[in-house]
């Protein structure tokens, strides 16, 4: 390995190929650590970007990928970054690598978002969308806004993600009303201390059992998100996990096994 882009890359990215294609000096481009005739180069990280500058992603760059380029299902996301602290996820170490550098939670325009589902609606005619964001229903006013706009302009189906603690009744009838089909939401463990403590997940089970019930009240189908093999996690923990995926009785469960890297 020669050099590692450390949190975002398109300008560290950018400045490095324009670097390169010059014959200059690349050792001291921000975000890169950099290993050159025996030596390292640790630089320090450029401020977090404004997402509503950057370009959409080139979707054409998977032309050749034919079940990815003609998937009916255009996977687009509105934000960077996450409001929580799970200790499991990216997010965690991205906030901590990111500390003093900005707002790390950024959304993007709701006319920035509009125009590119547009686009993609025009170029390659899905037949819905998946929100990727974490924290997509977590600003109550911007998933009004966007999702009046959303009906009014693309009025596709669509699926997302949501936290189980954040949903309410209102908003699965808003979801739904609007063409929501499929929601996928954590529950991590069915052990609290697993879930809460380990994992810094703080949503108890009640908050689980309502978000099921609140998606099976207005028919959205929807999949839980699931891990075993926990450090420290008994054969009864695990077995809780199983249980409470059968109480709540989603569409389809994913269990994740525990998986723990060499040096981390």
């Amino acid at each position: 390995i020669d050099m590692i882009c450390r949190g975002e890359g398109e300008y560290t990215l950018l400045e490095l190929i324009e670097s390169l294609h010059a014959g200059k000096d690349y050792t001291g481009i921000k975000n890169l650590s950099v290993k050159k005739d025996g030596k390292i180069y640790r630089n320090e990280l450029r401020p977090l970007c404004d997402v509503n500058i950057l370009p959409y992603p080139d979707r054409e760059l998977y032309k050749s990928v034919k079940h990815v380029y003609n998937n009916k299902r255009q996977e687009v996301m509105f934000s960077r970054g996450c409001y929580f602290d799970c200790t499991f996820c990216s997010n965690h170490a991205y906030k901590e690598l990111y500390k003093d550098k900005g707002s790390y939670v950024r959304l993007r325009s709701i006319s920035n978002v509009i125009e590119e589902l547009e686009a993609i609606k025009k170029r390659y005619q899905p037949s819905c969308f998946f929100f990727h964001d974490d924290v997509f229903i977590f600003d109550k006013n911007y998933c009004l806004e966007f999702l009046r706009l959303y009906q009014e302009k693309i009025n596709l189906p669509y699926a997302c993600l949501v936290r189980a603690n954040q949903l309410t009744d209102e908003l699965a009838g808003l979801l739904k009303g609007t063409g929501c089909y499929f929601i996928s939401f954590g529950i991590e463990s069915g052990s609290p201390r697993l879930r809460n403590m380990m994992m810094n997940k703080n949503i108890e089970d009640e908050s689980i059992l309502q978000c099921a019930k609140l998606l099976h009240k207005h028919r959205i189908s929807f999949a839980t998100l699931n891990m075993i093999g926990l450090p420290g996690e008994t054969l009864a923990e695990a077995w809780r996990t199983v249980d409470i995926n059968m109480r709540v009785k989603p569409n389809w469960a994913w269990f994740s096994i525990y998986q723990p890297l060499p040096k981390t």
